[in-house]
């Protein structure tokens, strides 16, 4: 048993586009000998992944074979329709560099808003009074349900370097987590609990010659302060005694937050409001991953 291969007449497609890169598409029918023969005995007789494109007197040794597709012909048995996909996307070569590793990372630096909930501000009363730190309430003292949103820009950088390997845990070992340590990077040092790692991504490369290596991507956030969160201390309930009860305004129970002392009690009208603080995203030292 056996199989012939006729490449289809508008077989190939494709060419070069305006940044250099090369691919191109073709097609082939397959006729077998026998309707018993499956595809994956027809898909060996297509060229192999990594096959470099040649047409006439030209080859690309950089435009490989990436995927191969057979489907049977609907109307005939034994013959078979195969479609050869060239592309040099996913094996990638840097002339500059014998060894891809040797590459040096790039950073580029951007500012990203987001909406976060405002806790502190300066109470502005007119232009010659003001008070620093207060919290964002309203004129009764009460937080605001839902909490005051306002876009907020951080800073962010993104690294991208060339690694011998990469795997999921590394993404789920650093990611959403802040820097317990002094770190460089792009040679600008970032003290403790500046940086955030919101994204880490490998994509994996098929080395022109010798092993695959990663494009690993990580995107890191800075703020000037820390990453903890510092709510207003308010609540409908208050401790008395060391039970839980409402609080109460005009003999019934409030429907509203109001400030608490830090404490568990109704803050006081001569106290200051009270924040609570916490870490709501882990630490771990930034060392290992070797930024610089």
């Amino acid at each position: 048993m056996g199989t012939t291969v006729t490449e289809k007449r508008e077989s190939p497609r494709g060419g070069i586009d305006s940044d250099g890169k090369e691919s191109y598409d073709r097609s082939y029918q397959i006729e077998t000998t026998a309707a018993t023969i499956g595809p994956r005995t027809v898909r060996q007789a297509l060229p192999p992944r990594g096959t470099a494109f040649t047409y006439g007197t030209d080859t690309s040794p950089k435009c490989t074979v990436q995927t191969i597709t057979v489907k049977i012909d609907p109307n005939i048995a034994t013959r078979w329709h195969g479609e050869v996909r060239y592309t040099e996307n996913d094996n990638e070569c840097d002339e500059e560099y014998d060894d891809p590793l040797d590459k040096p990372p790039t950073f580029e630096w951007d500012t990203i808003e987001e909406m976060e909930v405002v806790e502190k501000a300066t109470k502005k009363f007119d232009e010659d009074d003001q008070l620093e730190n207060q919290p964002v309430a309203n004129s009764a003292g009460q937080a605001f349900d839902p909490p005051y949103t306002e876009p907020t820009a951080h800073l962010k950088c993104v690294m991208i370097r060339n690694e011998d390997s990469f795997t999921p845990q590394t993404s789920l070992s650093w990611q959403n987590k802040t820097n317990s340590d002094t770190f460089t990077i792009d040679g600008y040092e970032i003290e403790e609990d500046q940086a955030l790692i919101k994204r880490i991504t490998g994509r994996r490369i098929a080395r022109c010659e010798g092993a695959d290596y990663f494009v690993v991507t990580y995107e890191i956030h800075f703020q000037k302060s820390d990453w903890d969160r510092r709510p207003l201390d308010a609540g409908q309930m208050e401790l008395v005694d060391g039970e839980l009860k409402h609080i109460r305004a005009e003999g019934q129970p409030v429907s509203e937050a109001v400030p608490l002392d830090g404490a568990g009690a109704k803050k006081g009208a001569a106290q200051n409001a009270v924040y609570l603080r916490f870490a709501t995203k882990d630490p771990i030292a930034y060392g290992p991953l070797q930024f610089e």
